[in-house]
């Protein structure tokens, strides 16, 4: 009866952390930060891939998400600088999340009403608008989420965000397939879906600015902390294994990530079928996915986890061969994209929880920025290549080449166990204790 009470007691609290007001504005915000993001990639890509474009071109467009991985160069003037005006009225995160927002949505809308093939520099210069408003949306938001939260609050924002972005990817996706085979037509699809920013724009207004207690803390911006943190990471012990498996890591998932739509279209599939498998039961696959590797992260601990998911990893590059030998065959997309989207989200949110066990207490944010954009640098230039791979192998030999890439990360992770091994959390509000 006790254990009974404790449960029903602990579900009370769990409940009542993501009632409050300054974290359920963080779903929205959430949402407001996903949509950009996959309309100038996965949707992206979709559309490309219809019009014509050659798969090593639409690699190439992934270098326009280049300005997620070089955001901290522009944090600094997002933290300090005050934006004429509106600044005043709506305090300093407000502003810039506003202003942000209102770009993308704006960037959204032209490219949308913009020929790629006939206007292909003006469309290259909306996308960089898009992705460059998204970055400064996104430090904008972590800010306000930081100065905003109480510490014992930390976790649920952290949670909330995430959520909200799963939805976004969800939405994004899927529903600018949808409106696309709908209408017929792009330009409908992205004017519709940048309103789902409007959400963001929403949240501006019901959120509160944040009481900068320390203004010092929030205004100076120590150019050396990069640095720092950079000294800090190569200066352990063996960390050299440690950047390598995020290499390998992030060299399968975003060739695969860019390259998915462009061959479940070649192999015969429609975009209603890519809506329905790849983005809808791919992201719910990939959310429950993000919940496992946050269970056995708490359980097993770093080296176990991360270990298995490397190993998964392997399999589903197999998956994606046999279903380059099958061609078009419903069920084995639906295992493949199921399994793939599972591991994915385990795999990140378990890589997230071992990263955050790396960083220093009293100087995490810069440390985890300095390894976020080592992340985002890798992510980008796999990319970059993976279109003129898929044209030169062809599939079956694109999808080899990946499985046998990803396959030294198991020998990696067995070789170097006490570099993945988790180090305990010095504190509550980890992304480990979040993820429990």
């Amino acid at each position: 009866m006790k254990l009974t009470t404790k449960l029903q007691q602990k579900l009370l609290n769990f409940l009542k952390g993501f009632a409050d007001k300054k974290v359920l504005t963080l779903l929205l915000f959430g949402i407001s930060s996903a949509v950009p993001y996959v309309m100038i990639l996965g949707t992206l890509s979709v559309w490309l891939t219809e019009i014509g474009f050659t798969k090593t071109l639409i690699g190439y467009f992934a270098i326009i998400s280049a300005t997620y991985p070089f955001k901290f160069l522009w944090a600094p003037y997002v933290d300090t600088w005050q934006i004429p005006w509106l600044g005043k009225r709506l305090g300093q995160r407000r502003s810039w999340i506003l202003c942000s927002q209102v770009a993308v949505i704006i960037g959204l809308i032209l490219m949308g009403w913009t020929n790629p093939v006939e206007q292909f520099v003006p469309f290259i210069c909306f996308s960089i608008l898009v992705a460059f408003a998204s970055a400064i949306q996104d430090i904008a938001v972590e800010a306000y989420r930081v100065e905003t939260l109480s510490v014992t609050q930390l976790g649920f924002g952290a949670g909330m965000s995430g959520f909200g972005y799963r939805i976004g990817m969800l939405t994004a996706g899927a529903g600018s397939l949808y409106v696309s085979s709908f209408f017929s037509s792009w330009t409908m699809a992205y004017t519709i879906m940048s309103f789902l920013v409007g959400l963001g724009i929403m949240a501006v207004w019901l959120a509160e600015e944040p009481l900068l207690i320390d203004k010092m803390a929030t205004t100076s911006f120590n150019k050396r902390s990069f640095i720092d943190s950079a000294k800090q990471f190569f200066h352990q012990p063996k960390s050299w294994a440690m950047f390598i498996f995020i290499a390998l890591y992030k060299m399968n998932d975003a060739m695969v990530m860019v390259m998915m739509a462009p061959f479940v279209e070649h192999i015969g599939f429609t975009k209603v079928d890519i809506a329905n498998i790849v983005k809808l039961l791919g992201t719910g696959m990939m959310m429950f996915g993000a919940l496992s590797g946050g269970f056995l992260m708490s359980r097993f601990g770093s080296f176990l986890t991360l270990r298995a998911c490397i190993a998964s990893l392997t399999s589903v590059s197999s998956l994606f061969i046999i279903l380059s030998l099958l061609g078009h065959n419903y069920m084995m997309l639906t295992a493949t994209m199921a399994i793939e989207h599972f591991v994915s989200g385990m795999f990140s949110s378990s890589l997230i929880a071992y990263l955050c066990t790396k960083c220093r207490p009293g100087n995490a944010g810069a440390d985890f920025a300095f390894i976020s954009s080592y992340n985002s640098f890798c992510r980008v230039v796999f990319s970059f290549f993976s279109g003129w791979l898929a044209d030169h192998l062809g599939w079956t030999g694109f999808f080899s080449l990946i499985l046998v890439a990803t396959i030294p990360g198991i020998f990696l992770i067995n070789r170097f166990k006490d570099v993945f091994s988790t180090i305990p959390p010095a504190h509550d509000n980890s992304i480990i204790s979040v993820l429990k």
